[in-house]
């Protein structure tokens, strides 16, 4: 708890900021929300700041590759270039010469890499210039196993048709000679290839020729044999009049069917239906007549009989006739059942012979058509043979000549030349290839130190880390760099020189930061301000005494405190040994603390009460007496300032900012890490401490 007695909490915790790529703060999540992602400038920064070691490193790893460069052995390189032809190797004859331009050339020339690189190329060059026999080595397992040779190199020129052969030999003429060899065996190598490819497909064509003649002359054999037996040429001939005369049966046959059904409808009509019935059969215009008189009789009967009676002789005249009329009807109507009756049977009959003749036809239609089927298949089947042994006869015809004539697809466009300059080592491209590589690995070096080794170095860092929205940013003040210890607070050193202008801007923010703590606390008559950073060699002291001078420069009395018992250095600015009294012999109750000050040599300077001989019991007493220490000196004071020891190194720190009424929180730039910061404000927080103002020293 504070002196006050009022819980304050860290002021501006709630802003957050974001900050650089070479700082994470865990701690302060609302903080570290607003983090950006890293820019090109600060991995410029990291790399600018660390520009000596990677030139150092870059210009050793240029004299390390020149030396290295300098004593490995001379080996020069001799390049045969073969050409593979764009046209791909065709025919002069035949359907091959129609193939000009080679598919697929890109796998094509890839092929004959490979090839090249093969152990049927090489084992015929490594055997020759004995590359394979090597001293002190098992030269038998070696040329058992494939051939590969280190020194030789296999490529294509990019956009071209060639094939570059380079070997690299200490002797330049040696390695001219495997160049120009391992091409050579290679065309060889392809020669010898097509050779015997043409010599196996020979025989295999000659055996297939020969079967296909005995399959063909069978074929032929077969089908005389057929033809004889059945007694004719051709059975497609015979089949196509059977076919003609048994569709003429087949539409003579229907006809039959629908006329002797025609004529047995009538011949029922007739046999059971009236004499009227018989009109539809052949002696139908008879009946019709017959049909027609009887009406007219039958009318004129009737008409008699109206006029005259039954037994006037006009009525009897007109019956008689009636009567010979229906004579006549019914032997015309007998004549007429008769005659369909006849008709009837001469349909069926005719139909019956119909049938047996198409039936007859079509049986022999059907036989002479499976014999023409047979003929037909055996025909095709001599015909094929004979066509497949005409075009494989006509093809190894053209194979043979082209066999003869054709040349392989690869050729020496120039053969391997010594060259008097040695290949490698190439000292200027392994030394600026060392250059790169040095540069690349410093850079990346630096980056990844700096990201291993955080600090905050910018306001906005520590605003990120702090959560403060306004931050004091001392300049960094060239006449105190390389300065340690009591040293830090001589007279010159404090004085500075004339036109100094660091240091009068070192003063000014310091001033800057006094007014601010002035408006922090006024309503308190009493000022305890204690000065904290995390660790050492933050500047407390020199803030501490600076802001104390400050406030004793505008008449305030001032008391400044060295309470960093394990390294005082405040005693510097008025004796150089330190003095045996102060606040440890006055925690201890050896003296008292009024007997241990330093009076300041102007009445504008502040009071400094030393650290004194420190103990084992200064800590523990520190933690006892302290708020009684500090209520004592606060009834003579009006602002006590308090140096403390790193906070996080010992536990002093905790007592001090108790037993104080605001605490100045400090950061170094480029040495406090922000880990290390945050860590201290927690603490700070839990304590309950006012943090009134922030500060980040040193800034360049």
């Amino acid at each position: 708890m504070n002196r006050s007695g009022t819980a304050l909490s860290l002021i501006g915790e709630n802003a957050g900021t974001a900050v650089g790529p070479f700082v994470m703060y865990p701690a302060r999540a609302h903080a570290s929300a607003n983090k950006s992602a890293a820019t090109l400038g600060d991995y410029l920064d990291a790399i600018y700041r660390r520009k000596w070691w990677i030139l150092a490193l870059v210009v050793a790893a240029i004299a390390i590759t020149y030396f290295v460069s300098k004593r490995l052995p001379r080996l020069y390189e001799a390049t045969a270039t073969l050409n593979i032809d764009r046209i791909a190797p065709a025919g002069l004859v035949g359907a091959e010469s129609l193939n000009q331009v080679a598919p697929d050339m890109d796998q094509f020339v890839s092929t004959h890499l490979k090839m090249l690189q093969s152990d049927a190329v090489l084992r015929p060059v490594a055997t020759k210039f004995h590359l394979l026999d090597k001293p002190g080595a098992n030269n038998v397992v070696a040329q058992l196993g494939p051939t590969r040779l280190a020194a030789l190199k296999v490529s294509r020129p990019p956009n071209t048709y060639l094939i570059q052969i380079s070997y690299r030999d200490r002797d330049p003429e040696k390695a001219a000679a495997v160049a120009n060899g391992v091409a050579q065996s290679y065309i060889a190598h392809l020669a010898s290839i097509r050779e015997r490819d043409w010599e196996s497909l020979a025989v295999t064509t000659r055996r297939q020729l020969a079967g296909l003649k005995e399959k063909m002359e069978q074929s032929n054999a077969d089908l005389l044999a057929f033809q004889r037996r059945i007694g004719m040429v051709d059975p497609d001939d015979k089949t196509n009049v059977l076919s003609a005369r048994l569709l003429q049966l087949n539409m003579d046959f229907a006809k039959a069917q629908a006329d002797r059904a025609a004529k047995e409808a009538a011949y029922q009509i007739i046999r059971n239906g009236a004499p009227e019935a018989a009109e539809v059969s052949g002696d139908g215009e008879q009946l019709k007549r017959l049909l027609d008189r009887k009406n007219e009789a039958l009318q004129k009967a009737t008409d008699v009989q109206s006029i005259y009676a039954e037994n006037h002789p006009e009525y009897r005249r007109a019956q008689a006739q009636l009567t010979e009329i229906d004579n006549q009807l019914r032997a015309a109507y007998k004549k007429a059942v008769s005659r369909a009756a006849a008709e009837l049977r001469e349909a069926r009959l005719r139909e019956s012979n119909l049938e047996q003749a198409y039936l007859a036809s079509k049986a022999e239609a059907d036989a002479v058509s499976s014999k023409s089927v047979e003929c037909r298949l055996l025909r095709q089947r001599a015909d094929a043979d004979h066509t497949i042994y005409d075009e494989l006869s006509r093809k190894v015809a053209e194979a043979e000549i082209n066999a003869g004539l054709r040349n392989t697809p690869v050729r020496i466009a120039d053969f391997a030349r010594m060259d008097p300059k040695p290949a490698s080592p190439n000292t200027p491209l392994n030394c600026a290839i060392a250059m790169l590589a040095a540069l690349v690995i410093g850079c990346v070096a630096a980056v990844a130190q700096e990201t291993r080794q955080q600090r905050i170095r910018s306001v906005e860092e520590m605003r990120a880390a702090s959560g403060a929205s306004v931050i004091t940013e001392l300049p960094a003040v060239r006449l105190w760099r390389g300065r340690r210890g009591v040293g830090m607070f001589s007279d010159q050193v404090l004085a500075g020189r004339p036109g100094d202008r660091d240091l009068s801007g070192f003063r000014e923010e310091i001033r800057r930061l006094r007014n601010g703590l002035a408006e922090t606390g006024a309503l308190q008559r009493v000022r305890v301000i204690a000065v904290v950073s995390p660790g050492p060699g933050e500047g407390r002291s020199r803030v501490s005494s600076e802001l104390a001078m400050a406030y004793a420069a505008i008449g305030r009395k001032t008391l400044l405190v060295d309470a960093n018992l394990r390294s005082p250095v405040l005693h510097g600015m008025v004796m150089g040994a330190g003095p045996q009294a102060g606040l440890c012999t006055s925690l201890s109750g050896e003296s008292r603390w009024r007997e241990g000050l330093m009076r300041g040599l102007t009445p504008s300077s502040p009071d400094l009460l030393p650290s004194g001989a420190f103990d084992d019991r200064c800590a523990d007493l520190l933690h006892q007496r302290l708020p009684w220490l500090v209520e004592e000196v606060a009834r003579e004071y009006e602002i006590v300032i308090i140096d403390s020891p790193p906070f996080l190194l010992y536990s002093e720190g905790l007592d001090i900012v108790r037993s104080s009424d605001i605490v100045v929180a400090i950061a170094r730039a480029d040495v406090t890490k922000p880990q290390e910061f945050e860590t201290m404000l927690r603490y700070l927080h839990r304590l309950e401490a006012r943090v009134s103002s922030f500060v980040l020293n040193d800034k360049r």
